[in-house]
């Protein structure tokens, strides 16, 4: 997995949400890191940074439950794409599967 994402996953907490993470391991949520008001700041955050839209299906927790699984669905949406917001052939094989 991308480890600049990750980092600049750290750093955008760190700088725009105020919140320093110690591990992108850590369950974000659990933890309580990540209440519904960073939440939505966050998906925000990453439409405008990552230039892909959050669609209600995709606010799935697994998703958004660490610093490591956030980068993964920034991948996902990213993956051998040059349009903003174009969900990947992967990310959209486990959308279908997941149905």
């Amino acid at each position: 997995m991308n480890e600049q994402l990750k980092n600049e996953l750290l750093v955008l907490f760190d700088s725009e949400l105020e919140l320093e993470v110690p591990s992108v391991k850590l369950d974000l949520m659990e933890s309580g890191y990540l209440d519904s008001l960073n939440f939505v700041h966050l998906t925000a955050l990453i439409e405008e940074k990552y230039g892909i839209r959050i669609e209600v299906e995709d606010l799935e927790i697994s998703y958004f439950q660490s610093i490591e699984n956030i980068a993964e669905f920034i991948s996902s949406r990213t993956a051998g794409s040059s349009r903003p917001g174009h969900l990947s052939a992967r990310a959209s094989e486990i959308k279908m599967n997941n149905r």
